[in-house]
């Protein structure tokens, strides 16, 4: 996601956390408390006004503007409504963007097993930071946990790690990745 100044240096996963419970339709303070209840993103947490700051982006998208059905085609319409669906119902969102749309759209044709949540946040992670995309969706983590993928950042063959909610990536895959063991190797 962009940001403006504040929330630049905010560790990636301390920011999709903020996302996250801002999207889940928690307000900021509620936002800083849960934050603080983790014991490893507590320490890691900004201060309430980059909390603002990155949950207000979360809720208005990328910029794009919102999607609507009125001028898509069918593919488009079988793939983005039940994800538009399960966003007004699980989200503080009531739309996607047109741009989470067309990457939606392309998951659903190239990964049909991925789930409603998992295209979503895929989707929207990839219109904020499409940094290392290609290679997430190479090695398809949510068909082995990203395991496959967390080894081959972790040996410095891709540079950034991703770990978006709902795709499948388990918590032993971001361990590999962020430097913890690695028994399989």
């Amino acid at each position: 996601m962009r940001q403006g100044r504040q929330g630049k240096r905010t560790d990636k996963d301390v920011r999709e956390a903020i996302e996250h419970f801002a999207l889940d339709g928690e307000r900021t303070q509620r936002i800083a408390e849960l934050l603080a209840e983790d014991e490893q993103l507590g320490p890691r947490a900004p201060g309430i006004r980059t909390i603002q700051a990155i949950a207000t982006a979360a809720r208005r998208g990328d910029g794009s503007g919102p999607w609507s059905s009125l001028d898509a085609p069918a593919d488009e319409l079988r793939a983005v409504l039940p994800v538009l669906a399960w966003v007004v119902e699980r989200t503080a969102r009531r739309s996607v963007t047109v741009t989470e749309a067309g990457i939606i759209t392309r998951l659903a044709a190239y990964a049909p097993e991925l789930s409603e949540s998992a295209r979503f946040w895929i989707a929207r992670g990839l219109a904020g930071d499409a940094a290392g995309a290609d290679y997430f969706l190479a090695f398809t983590p949510w068909l082995d946990g990203g395991l496959r993928y967390a080894r081959a950042f972790r040996s410095g063959r891709i540079d950034t790690f991703h770990s978006y909610l709902g795709s499948g990536v388990t918590p032993e895959a971001v361990d590999i990745a962020t430097g913890g063991s690695d028994d399989n190797a």
